[in-house]
């Protein structure tokens, strides 16, 4: 079977509409497809500033004087500084306190000797100009297991002083009081001097 032969007119007009079909795939592929790609990276990036400019703003607009700036980093400071005390005996009378407060009743407790504190290489840890030392103690109390275990965390909060935990056992005491346990504390505790 053959096709019906094509005039003239019908040959051009397949030439040129072709032709344009490749001028538009040509102008769809080279210059639509890129600059879509180009818009929509520019829309990210814009996207990315506007997030950027509202967390400024948004920074901004807490932003305090520069005296309430200076006046909030001093506190903090002293807030640190006062967990690094000159002398050890007000918090070891703290210490006393806070178990009074969790019913816990302190069988001993022994402070070592101060000792300064080392970094890897030796060497002592000055911190303004102030030499930081460390005092090992144990305690040895008595008390409720809900009692220690409250009376543990108060230490770390509320004591006048950082302390780092080392030990801690626990054993139960006699038949007769079963709900009492006694427990072995041992910590360092950091100050300056």
């Amino acid at each position: 079977m053959q096709g019906i032969p094509l005039t003239q007119t019908q040959k051009k007009i397949l030439i040129i509409g072709g032709a344009v079909a490749l001028v538009f795939l040509l102008l769809w592929f080279f210059v639509f497809l890129p600059m879509r790609a180009a818009t929509d990276k520019i829309k990210t990036d814009l996207a990315a500033l506007e997030a950027q400019i509202r967390e400024i703003e948004t920074s901004c607009g807490q932003a305090k004087t520069f005296a309430e700036n200076i006046r909030a980093m001093e506190i903090r400071y002293r807030a640190v500084e006062n967990k690094f005390p000159s002398d050890i005996q007000e918090s070891l009378k703290a210490i006393a306190k806070i178990a009074g407060q969790f019913n816990v009743n302190i069988d001993s407790l022994k402070p070592s000797f101060k000792k300064p504190l080392l970094d890897k290489a030796n060497k002592e840890v000055v911190l303004d100009g102030r030499r930081c030392e460390t005092i090992h103690v144990t305690l040895v109390i008595q008390g409720s297991y809900e009692g220690l275990v409250n009376f543990r965390e108060a230490l770390e909060e509320g004591l006048p002083g950082f302390i780092a935990a080392e030990t801690l056992g626990v054993s139960r005491n006699s038949v007769n009081a079963p709900e009492q346990i006694t427990s072995t504390l041992a910590f360092n505790f950091y100050l300056l001097d």
